[in-house]
């Protein structure tokens, strides 16, 4: 997005040589753009990449589109949010009533605890990924390191099935 060879690979590839080769393009706009972003560049390095990078622009400036928010707004449909509730089947109610016993112990040590604003966040949203996998299909979560994940599936060998065979409600 913000690469000057990538533009000119895009623009290669729609119209081939408008830009010119990759050599040139390189020597005359991507070197000097990039030498003027340097934070140590000279007064002459980041004029040159001034006029590059203008010059480059007035090149391709009849090819770009660019559209702000507030233009295509008023084109798009009206949003539409939609709420589904379905039941957890019982191995799905087992690991969330599992999950929400065992984050209750460790919310309530990390509050009591010197536990800093950032790591709470980062547990919070590792929780609500959890709960997402585990609202889609249990086998998302019992992978072999889930604490549950043997005594899970030798239930579910003793009814003959697999983790495939687990048919949510």
């Amino acid at each position: 997005q913000n690469n000057a060879l990538e533009l000119w690979s895009l623009f290669d590839f729609l119209m081939p040589g408008f830009l010119g080769s990759d050599k040139y393009f390189n020597q005359v706009y991507s070197k000097p753009i990039l030498a003027s972003r340097n934070a140590k560049c000279t007064s002459k390095e980041a004029e040159g990449g001034a006029l590059a990078l203008e010059g480059l622009h007035r090149q391709v400036l009849p090819f770009m589109l660019r559209r702000t928010k507030a233009q295509v707004l008023s084109d798009l449909p009206p949003k539409i949010i939609q709420d589904y509730y379905c039941e957890l089947s019982a191995l799905q109610q087992r690991l969330y009533n599992d999950f929400a016993s065992k984050q209750k112990a460790n919310t309530a040590a990390e509050i009591g605890g010197s536990g800093g604003d950032k790591a709470m966040a980062g547990h919070i949203f590792q929780a609500l990924q959890y709960l997402k996998k585990l609202a889609n299909h249990p086998k998302l979560v019992l992978q072999p390191s889930h604490q549950e994940y043997s005594k899970v599936m030798k239930e579910l060998q003793d009814q003959g099935k697999t983790l495939q065979d687990v048919s949510l409600p």
